[in-house]
């Protein structure tokens, strides 16, 4: 099933960000983001990056994360330009940001 994006995503929001606060930079990017998770407590938890249209385009973590401070970096020259959400699926909810991919030109 195809995730249902709603402005800021407030499904269960204000429990997963009081235990997780997500960073993704740099915002624009063009060939590779980071992102930093912070988490109060351990959860099993599901990093994706979906595309506007509901497609999920990479998978960054699936599985438990414990309490502390966790990082990725993600390739994404391979996506298309264009706005894109990262998002975090928990127990507690879903947590999302925005960010925006550009290419050469752009």
């Amino acid at each position: 099933s195809l995730p249902v994006f709603v402005d800021a995503c407030t499904t269960g929001l204000q429990e997963l960000e009081q235990v997780a606060s997500l960073s993704v930079f740099p915002n624009p990017a063009s060939d590779w983001l980071r992102l930093v998770l912070e988490l109060e407590e351990g959860s099993n938890l599901q990093i994706d990056l979906y595309s506007m249209d509901g497609r999920l385009v990479r998978e960054v973590h699936r599985g438990w994360l414990g309490r502390g401070t966790h990082h990725w970096t993600v390739e994404v020259a391979d996506l298309a330009a264009g706005i894109h959400i990262c998002q975090i699926r928990g127990a507690q909810g879903i947590q999302s940001k925005t960010l925006v991919l550009l290419r050469g030109g752009e």
